[in-house]
């Protein structure tokens, strides 16, 4: 409740006057005089004030009620009178306080309280009859019902009611001529009228009430028109159901009055029922819409999308080229795929989840630094798309987003088209994530059977790499995180195994984007399986499809023995080629530094070997894409 000035006033001065007239009230030691009737004025006005504090209506009948509970109280203790007399104005009090109670407060005290006072006055009526004590009798009972009016015993009416009817007949002495007994006859009344209208001793009448409104009101909603219907709302709103809401929310929306409609959304139930129609709202409701609704972001990006200029301040994301972060495109709709997730960070692109009429796609958003060559693809877009068709163990492209100009204004540092268009590739969804993911699962890769899944892996690549090649291709990034499966791999080596051999899981290559014809200059490399002459050429080009036979050897080398197989001496040399230029950098002593008699723990002698010519530093000693597969072939 909000507390107005005038009620702290009111509170102050009625918190100051009741104190003081009581005090005032005792010192004097009389109610009657003039000094004493300003001090129960004042009490009165106390009274007055407080119930305007507490309730912010002006009720002259609480003041009433409990200044003069507070009078009878005083009479009984301050006055000399027998003690019936005090006990009786005690009684009294007691009622006058209840009255004055909006609801009862403390319904249990008053009905142990009723209960004691009524057996005091029945002990003194059966002591010698008298009109005081059957009084007495009336009033505590009516104490009793006050306090059950909302709560309480069960069936204290059946006690109450009777005793109402010998307190009227008790007040009629004789027929003719009439002689009435005002007090008896006031309290029977009361007692009966309490206990024959119900005062909050059910909530279903209001039940009842709400109800026949509530269908009166959608009764006049339907009938009537959207002005009517909604001026029926602004009256009645609190009372109106939801599901008589809808033709107003569609009233406001079809008439295009914001104030109307921002009334109405403020209601729950209509801000709910009110999201089934946003697509015939104008920009600016959606906008007021989105500011209470929990679907805050989407309602706003709508907004703006429909051109309202407030929704796109708000929904704008903070675009920095440098320190991107690919979560802001969550949600985001890029070429009619909506991302729904983020799969990753690769070496040179952002991997996201897409949707698009229900099936799922992944989309390769190369990183900002990695644009300069991003044209060259799209040349080649539907020669790849075409390519990876072709074998079994390609992953799928099905789409290359690109656009010159602006790739130039990225490139130039134009946050907002990388944010809104950026150069975008589609592929096949793979579920299971890469091999390298596997290597992080002990109960496969320290089994009999993981040597197994690494040469029918190897098969199956290198059967990939003998298409690319023999289109003229090479892939140029050949490594564990771009060998992907088809589902996730059970837990269990044999398992495990079986479903790849059986093509039930399929292993196959990603990132045909990094591919570029034969002689061509590379986009990147990963160092960590890149052969020297491969980072030559992605400057004097001349790229070789044994590049990517050094890369597939690296990587099974990776798989079987867990290690990197290039030195750290031979990554720091490409680096510094990179900044340089200088091949200098990239000499072959280096290569003399790689630990292949490792591989003789994890596998035989042959094996062992033909590995290492794969990886020979001189390209022609390495074996072409068709070798490597028939030998792995071999070995399964």
């Amino acid at each position: 409740m909000r507390i107005t000035v005038l009620q702290y006033v009111a509170g102050f001065l009625g918190f100051v006057s009741i104190p003081y007239g009581i005090l005032s009230l005792i010192k004097s030691g009389s109610i009657i005089g003039i000094k004493s009737i300003e001090d129960i004025i004042l009490i009165f006005f106390g009274f007055f004030a407080l119930s305007y504090t507490f309730t912010t209506k002006i009720m002259i009948e609480k003041p009433f009620a409990l200044t003069f509970s507070v009078i009878l109280f005083y009479l009984s203790l301050f006055t000399p009178m027998p003690l019936l007399n005090k006990v009786l104005l005690i009684a009294g009090a007691i009622v006058e306080t209840q009255i004055a109670s909006r609801r009862n407060i403390g319904g249990t005290i008053y009905t142990i309280i009723g209960i004691l006072i009524l057996l005091y006055f029945i002990y003194e009526y059966f002591l010698g009859v008298s009109l005081m004590s059957l009084a007495g009798v009336g009033i505590s009972s009516l104490i009793i019902v006050l306090a059950n009016r909302d709560k309480g015993i069960k069936y204290i009416s059946y006690f109450a009611f009777p005793i109402g009817l010998p307190l009227i007949l008790y007040s009629v002495t004789s027929l003719f001529p009439i002689s009435i007994n005002p007090v008896p006859l006031i309290i029977g009344v009361a007692l009966i009228l309490l206990n024959i209208v119900p005062i909050g001793k059910s909530q279903q009448p209001s039940i009842s009430h709400d109800s026949k409104l509530a269908e009166s009101l959608c009764s006049n909603i339907q009938k009537s028109d959207c002005k009517g219907a909604i001026e029926i709302y602004k009256k009645y709103m609190v009372y109106i159901p939801q599901n008589c809401l809808e033709k107003i929310i569609l009233c406001a929306i079809t008439q295009n009055n914001i104030q109307d409609f921002n009334l109405i959304i403020n209601n729950n139930n209509a801000r709910s029922l009110a999201e089934k129609y946003v697509d015939k709202m104008t920009p600016e409701m959606i906008y007021s819409l989105a500011l209470l609704s929990s679907k805050k972001n989407e309602l706003l990006d709508l907004a703006c999308k429909k051109g309202f200029k407030k929704a796109c301040e708000q929904t704008k994301p903070i675009l920095d080229l440098n320190n991107w972060d690919p979560r802001i495109w969550m949600g985001k709709e890029l070429y009619d795929y909506k991302v729904v997730d983020i799969i990753g960070v690769g070496g040179t692109s952002y991997i996201l989840k897409g949707e698009k009429d229900g099936n799922l796609y992944a989309l390769k958003v190369p990183l900002a630094k990695y644009l300069n060559n991003i044209m060259d693809l799209v040349g080649e877009s539907s020669k790849l798309i075409e390519l990876s068709n072709k074998s079994p163990y390609i992953v799928k492209l099905y789409a290359i987003y690109a656009d010159q100009l602006d790739v130039k204004e990225i490139i130039s540092g134009n946050a907002e088209i990388y944010y809104n268009k950026p150069p975008m590739l589609v592929t096949e969804l793979m579920k299971g994530g890469s091999i390298n993911d596997i290597l992080a699962v002990r109960e496969i890769v320290q089994s009999e059977f993981w040597r197994k899944i690494v040469f029918i892996t190897t098969s199956k690549i290198s059967e990939a790499l003998e298409v690319i090649h023999s289109e003229g291709y090479v892939h140029c990034d050949i490594k564990p995180q771009n060998i992907l499966l088809s589902e996730k791999l059970p837990p269990y080596a044999k398992l495990a195994y079986d479903n790849i051999r059986a093509n039930k899981i399929v292993v196959k290559l990603a990132d045909l984007g990094s591919s570029v014809r034969a002689g061509q200059k590379p986009f990147s490399y990963t160092p960590a399986y890149a052969s020297f002459d491969l980072v030559k050429s992605t400057v004097f080009g001349g790229v070789s499809p044994m590049s990517d036979i050094y890369e597939l050897g690296a990587t099974v080398y990776k798989l079987l023995t867990g290690s990197t197989l290039n030195t750290k001496e031979m990554i720091d040399a490409m680096d510094r080629f990179d900044v340089s230029r200088d091949v200098k950098y990239l000499d072959y002593s280096l290569y003399s530094a790689r630990n292949l008699s490792l591989l003789r723990k994890y596998v035989d002698r042959d094996t062992s070997s033909f590995i290492t010519r794969m990886v020979d530093p001189d390209p022609n000693r390495r074996p072409t894409s068709k070798e490597v597969k028939e030998f792995f072939s071999s070995k399964i």
